[in-house]
């Protein structure tokens, strides 16, 4: 049984986490609990099983569409005790929870961001910096997927399709 403070402080953990594994904008406050039509979060008990986040109303959504990825081993483990603690403690059906036990906002999550970064390492990092950092991190691959591209004369989409596994 969690307290309002530690479920916070856990929020805090898989904040970070989260956005190791996917740096999205800030998607993660409008997420809501449970399969929806809209972004939510929720666990699939057939294949693949595990939480997936899904992606609908989103800067890039009309030209991408939706978007469903599952996150990584760690995040799944911290998701299956954080969301039932979520539900039990509060009564909105989001993932994320601002102070007042309220859902989080875009703008409260920018800004918890920057503070959980600013106690943490020392520097306030917001979202476009961590995007920012993520695609230096990936760099390499970004121009070798480029430049396999351009030779071929296509697109990087029809480079993947070539290249899928038989």
């Amino acid at each position: 049984e969690w307290t309002k403070a530690e479920l916070l402080r856990v929020q805090d953990l898989l904040i970070i986490s989260l956005y190791y594994d996917h740096p999205l904008r800030l998607d993660y406050a409008t997420l809501k609990v449970g399969k929806s039509e809209k972004n939510c979060i929720y666990k699939n008990m057939g294949k693949p099983r595990g939480w997936h986040i899904q992606l609908v109303e989103y800067k890039t959504g009309k030209t991408l569409g939706k978007q469903v990825f599952k996150p990584n081993t760690a995040n799944q483990r911290l998701l299956n005790k954080f969301i039932p603690a979520v539900q039990h403690i509060t009564d909105h059906d989001h993932l994320l929870t601002n102070q007042s036990g309220g859902k989080m906002s875009k703008q409260v999550l920018s800004k918890r961001l920057m503070s959980i970064t600013k106690r943490r390492i020392g520097k306030a990092f917001s979202v476009q910096l961590l995007r920012i950092l993520f695609a230096m991190q990936n760099r390499h691959i970004l121009e070798s997927a480029k430049e396999v591209s351009e030779k071929m004369l296509h697109s990087t989409e029809q480079s993947l399709l070539y290249s899928k596994k038989a």
